[in-house]
């Protein structure tokens, strides 16, 4: 066993083989790596957006919100005022 390995080592084409194929598999697997880091910033960046979104709408509801609670206010301050003439 230990022989056949020695043969299989000693043969430099097929170790430069591997060693070619051992690149190969690096390089691939860091694009892949990199791919998913990109997608992962885009993943962030849409989240990002969507936080801030809902964020506008949330604060645009509550403006409407005040909006009309003065509106009654008023409406109820000046129906308390016409009630004292």
């Amino acid at each position: 066993m230990v022989e056949e390995l020695k043969k299989l080592f000693n043969n430099r084409g097929l170790v430069l083989f591997l060693l070619e194929v051992l690149l190969a598999l690096i390089v691939i697997v860091s694009i892949i790596l990199e791919a998913v880091k990109i997608n992962d910033i885009h993943t962030v960046n849409a989240m990002r957006s969507d936080f801030i979104a809902k964020q506008k709408k949330e604060e645009r509801a509550f403006s409407r919100a005040e909006r009309n609670l003065i509106k009654k206010l008023k409406k109820l301050h000046l129906r308390s005022m016409m009630r004292k003439f």
